[in-house]
């Protein structure tokens, strides 16, 4: 098989076996997280009560990065710097080149309790998570993150 054969199989198993969001990693070495995420609501009511579903949008937040062992187990990554003004948070976190676990990275929205989240590809070595808080340090303004 030639070189050529050999890059067009590779990359239509590339294409076959990956999600979207493996893709994008892929073809522009950076990831982040959806600015915005369409949530739908619902509740189980108490006796006597009905409830009416929603849909709500939800804003980025922050990010949860980590490892998951083949059992199932999961192991938080603290980030390795972190940069604060009384306004802004820079938090930097530096990958690992040798994974014996894959990475993750979850995305987490203001005022719901569903996530996003994604293997981070091994092109990945550096995740920046820059958002806004007051003055208690809580998250109160925008959030961005990049993974490169």
């Amino acid at each position: 098989m030639s070189l050529s054969e050999t890059f067009c199989c590779a990359v239509l198993l590339l294409l076959h076996w990956s999600t979207p969001t493996q893709l994008q990693q892929f073809a522009s070495n950076v990831l982040t997280c959806p600015a915005t995420l369409l949530v739908e609501e619902s509740a189980s009511p108490p006796s006597g009560w009905n409830a009416v579903s929603a849909t709500a949008k939800r804003g980025f937040e922050r990010i949860s990065i980590y490892q998951r062992s083949p059992e199932g187990e999961e192991f938080d990554l603290a980030p390795d710097e972190q940069k604060q003004t009384t306004t802004n948070t820079s938090q930097v976190w530096n990958l690992p080149t040798d994974r014996s676990m894959p990475i993750f990275l979850r995305c987490r929205y203001r005022n719901s309790a569903v996530v996003l989240e994604t293997k981070i590809s091994l092109a990945l070595h550096k995740c920046t998570l820059d958002y806004v808080h007051n003055a208690r340090g809580m998250i109160s303004g925008a959030s961005e993150v990049q993974c490169r």
